[in-house]
C-alpha cells in the first residue's frame, strides 16, 4: 500500500492575503506537481525562502499542498493537504522546514 501512495502525485499552490502567485509579478519559477508529498514540501518551502529571502517580499506568503483528486477519488492516497508559510522555516536557511531539521 505504501508504494501506491507515494506514487500519487500532490499539487502545489501559493496565496496570501491580497491574493495569489498567478496574480504576482515576477513570482519565483516553481513545479507546481511534484510527485510526492515530501518534494511537494521541499519545493514550496524553496519558493517561500526565495520570495522572502532573495526577493524581499514581506507579503504573507502561504503554500498550500493537495494530493492529485484524481489518485484520491480512486482511493489510491488517503485524503490530506499540507499547508506551509516562511515561519514554518528556519531563518535564512534557503527553505529548510523546521520539523525537518528537528527544530520547532
Amino acid at each position: 500500500m505504501r508504494a501506491m501512495k507515494e506514487k500519487v502525485r500532490w499539487m502545489i499552490s501559493f496565496y496570501h492575503s491580497e491574493g495569489g502567485w498567478r496574480d504576482a509579478p515576477n513570482f519565483p519559477r516553481a513545479e507546481f506537481w511534484q510527485p510526492n508529498k515530501i518534494t511537494s514540501l521541499h519545493e514550496a518551502a524553496r519558493v517561500l525562502a526565495e520570495l522572502r529571502e532573495e526577493r524581499g517580499d514581506e507579503r504573507d506568503w502561504i503554500a498550500a499542498g493537495h494530493p492529485d483528486p484524481s489518485a484520491v477519488a480512486k482511493g489510491w492516497h488517503s485524503f490530506g493537504q499540507w499547508i506551509l508559510r516562511y515561519g514554518d522555516l528556519v531563518p535564512n536557511s534557503g527553505g529548510k522546514i523546521k520539523r525537518f531539521t528537528g527544530r520547532g
